[in-house]
């Protein structure tokens, strides 16, 4: 891919051509893209209708019905959204985005409340239990026993103090994965210990979480988050057992039912970066991806930083690449497929997109970074190749470095030679152009039948061709 990129800002006498060249081959994409998108948009669509069919009979909001629908209708119009030119593709792409979003909130929302009624259920049960005469799971003498033995820690005194610990280490935003294991390990032993703190506690997460998530939307419209917030405030102490037992029914009913809808929100939220994948993959548009992937963006900030304070960028490149790499994997196949695309964008000459060409190069050299740190000893890394900050910045500069330097002050045949010496530090290794030229090929093809992958290949031979008569 980089040996493409390089050669055609090498050699500007065929750039008009060449990007002539690429519309074509971006016409003859045009049957292959439709079948590959057509394809996978009616699996989409299905899939979406059967997640549709999953909530029957449950209610839930307005405006969570409308940002299904709004997946649901994209999918039947996709085709047409194929055939839009790029700067109106590129705004699909950001509204794809945005109802994405917000589906996150809601996913974080019903699946804390799904987590929170089932904690309510578990101090209703214990009261139920606490309360039948035949049952004598609640030993005063033993929970006291216990509770003795987990004060003996020597910063926790009371059982207040305990409470305060455990909410001291929730942080603003606390319904991620962590905070729900915490909430299942936890909340869980304290009720049978504590129920009471554990019915304050369960309150008190309630207020903190209804706060954090008034700024997006109106977390109190919840008509479950108002029924649950109801039962985890009353005085369990002096009900029946038959009143506590009717609880006990329907708080186990909200809880599958949030469990229900927050599996059906993660669906569509799948769906949709599904659909954000495919208008990408088929368009590349790279402010697009540059306003959607938070660690590019990152990336795409250091890159502008570096012309400004050379002393900050390197301190930003120090805590910036080791978070990009599940990025780089996430990304680097679309990037490879579309080198042709990539060339293109790369032959600019304003400064905005010469920052984008920067960032290409971001990619490009990073993959080459991996094949020096498989082949290094001395670097400890895992499988992601966790080498440390400086380890990896270093050997990055050092690459960006060099190349950029030699292909600034080499004579023409002295660059072919350079990029031939490119070529063979990539993972895999290619011994000559024509195992180059058979990547490039294989990795530009649908998976759809061989004739269609002729067909689309057709008009990639010919920049190919260019490429090797350069090289």
């Amino acid at each position: 891919m980089k040996g493409n990129r390089l050669n055609w800002n090498l050699n500007s006498n065929n750039t008009g051509e060449i990007k002539s060249d690429i519309n074509g081959i971006n016409k003859t994409f045009a049957s292959t893209v439709d079948v590959v998108a057509s394809i996978e948009l009616f699996e989409e669509y299905v899939y979406i209708k059967d997640c549709l069919n999953k909530l029957g009979r449950i209610y839930i909001e307005d405006e969570l019905s409308n940002k299904f629908s709004y997946v649901e209708d994209a999918v039947i119009g996709f085709k047409q959204t194929l055939n839009m030119e790029s700067r109106l593709k590129g705004k699909k792409v950001f509204e794809f985005y945005q109802a994405k979003k917000r589906l996150m909130d809601y996913y974080e929302e019903y699946k804390f409340l799904a987590s929170y009624a089932h904690h309510v259920y578990r101090l209703c049960s214990y009261w139920r239990d606490r309360n039948d005469r035949y049952h004598r799971k609640y030993d005063l003498r033993e929970f006291y026993k216990n509770l003795s033995l987990s004060l003996k820690r020597a910063d926790v005194e009371t059982v207040k103090d305990v409470e305060q610990e455990i909410l001291s280490i929730i942080p603003l935003r606390i319904t991620k994965d962590f905070f729900y294991r915490y909430l299942n390990n936890s909340i869980s032993d304290l009720i049978e210990r504590d129920p009471e703190g554990a019915a304050e506690m369960l309150y008190d997460i309630y207020d903190i979480i209804s706060i954090d998530f008034s700024g997006s939307y109106a977390f109190a419209d919840n008509i479950y988050a108002r029924n649950i917030k109801r039962y985890s405030n009353m005085n369990y102490k002096g009900m029946s057992k038959r009143k506590l037992s009717i609880y006990c029914t329907e708080l186990r009913r909200y809880a599958v039912t949030l469990d229900m809808i927050s599996d059906v929100i993660w669906s569509y939220i799948m769906a949709s970066n599904h659909i954000i994948m495919i208008l990408l993959d088929f368009d590349m548009n790279y402010r697009s991806l540059i306003k959607l992937e938070p660690d590019i963006a990152t990336a795409y900030e250091y890159v502008l930083s570096l012309n400004d304070d050379e002393g900050a960028a390197i301190e930003g490149g120090r805590t910036l690449f080791c978070h990009l790499r599940e990025t780089m994997y996430r990304w680097y196949d679309v990037l490879k497929r579309y080198s042709q695309v990539i060339g293109d964008i790369s032959s600019m000459n304003t400064s905005e997109d010469m920052a984008v060409e920067e960032l290409v190069d971001i990619f490009n050299y990073f993959y080459y970074f991996n094949a020096l740190a498989l082949e290094d000893d001395e670097m400890e890394f895992d499988g992601n190749y966790e080498v440390t900050q400086e380890e990896l910045y270093s050997a990055f500069n050092d690459i960006m470095s060099e190349i950029d330097f030699k292909l600034s002050y080499m004579k023409p045949d002295e660059r072919k030679i350079v990029i031939k010496d490119i070529l063979s530090n990539v993972s895999p290794v290619f011994n000559n152009i024509d195992e180059f030229t058979s990547f490039v090929k294989k990795s530009l093809e649908f998976d759809t039948t061989d004739a269609e992958k002729a067909f689309s290949i057709k008009g990639i031979n010919e920049i190919l061709k260019r490429y090797k008569l350069l090289a």
